[in-house]
Order: C-alpha cells, then structure tokens, then sequence
C-alpha cells in the first residue's frame, strides 16, 4: 500500500506544490468505485510517456482538482478550459476513466442550448 510523499515543485508561480506518490496502487476495473472515487489523481497513471502524465496532473492540480471523484465531476468542456490541457491529453484520461468502467460528467441540456443554440 502506497508508500511516503515527495515534493515537486510545479513551474506556474500560482499552482500548489504537487504531491507524488512513490509507490503507487494498481488500480483496475476490479476495484470498488467509492474506494477509487476518493483517490488522488496521481493514481491515474494515464501513460507510460512521464511527460504526459506530469503535464496532465500539474494542469489538475492548478485547476484544484485532486482525486479522481473531483475529475469525474468535470465535463470534457470544463477539462479543454485549464490552460496546457489539450486534445490527447482529454482522450488519455477518457480512456484510463473508461478502463475503470468511469467517465467525465455530461453536458447538460442547459450547457449544450447555451454553447450551440440547439439540444441536438
């Protein structure tokens, strides 16, 4: 089980320091949803590309995003507005959602009218 906290320091002087896990859980389809609802994001571990995974978990922490039942809240809309968050960024951490039988909030029919003028 998860081991101590390092400390590393994210570049933008308004974001947090971001915690990393040393030793991380596997998590897996098999694990209860309350229990992975409450873990940090961190344990995502969207790729094997370091890059990827750094950038995307210090755009969740500058958006105050920080357990996994904080991402599912978000739409996908409200995931492209945090600054560096991109395209293959949205798909990794829709397709980690998916491997744990999760996904983002959907756009509501209030948000879909506003944005395009129609439901459909």
């Amino acid at each position: 089980v998860g081991g101590g906290l390092s400390q590393v320091k994210v570049p933008a002087n308004r974001c947090r320091t971001v915690p990393q896990f040393k030793e991380r859980n596997m998590i897996n389809e098999n694990t209860p949803t309350a229990f992975v609802l409450k873990l940090p994001v961190i344990e995502l571990e969207l790729d094997t590309h370091q890059n990827l995974n750094t950038r995307v978990m210090h755009c969740f922490w500058c958006a105050k995003i920080e357990t996994i039942g904080d991402l599912v809240q978000k739409s996908e809309k409200d995931l492209r507005k945090i600054k560096n968050f991109g395209r293959t960024a949205l798909n990794q951490v829709k397709k980690r959602l998916s491997e744990l039988n999760l996904k983002l909030r959907e756009e509501t029919i209030e948000e879909r009218l506003k944005r395009t003028g129609t439901i459909w």
